[in-house]
Formats: C-alpha cells, structure tokens, sequence
C-alpha cells in the first residue's frame, strides 16, 4: 500500500456498501426467529419450527455474504 494511501478515511461508496453489509447480515440473521415463530404459529411443533427456522436464518445469512462478496469484486474490477 502506497504511503500516500495509509491514514485515510475509506471513500464515501465504501463506507455505505459496508453499513449496508452490516444491517442487511443482521436483518438476515432475524429472518430465521421470524421463520420460526411463523411456523409455530401454523401449527408446526417446536421439533420442526426450530430447525426449520436455523436453515432459513442461514440461508439468508449466506446470500447475504454472497451479495457483500459479488459487490465487493465488482469495485475493484
């Protein structure tokens, strides 16, 4: 790295996408609680609702990262 580049602050376009990255994997990881409660309230015993809930949470977590990471190559290329 440059020493020209040491000690600045991050441009304002990095700054948002990493905000955005943060809040979107919490939204993410609250998806699956919201999975769970929905389908107890279906009528799912906890037996099913929890695990089903887990991979639900998961999976949104994991296509969230994915997203962070596809957008993150795209900045640089």
């Amino acid at each position: 790295m440059p020493l020209s580049v040491v000690g600045r602050p991050p441009p304002q376009p990095t700054r948002a996408l990493t905000t955005a990255a943060i809040l979107g994997a919490v939204d993410a990881l609250l998806i699956g609680p919201g999975v769970t409660l929905l389908t107890g309230v279906v009528g799912a015993s906890s037996v099913l609702a929890i695990p089903v809930g887990v991979v639900v949470a998961l999976v949104a977590f994991a296509a969230q990262v994915g997203y962070i990471f596809r957008a993150s190559l795209g900045k640089q290329a």
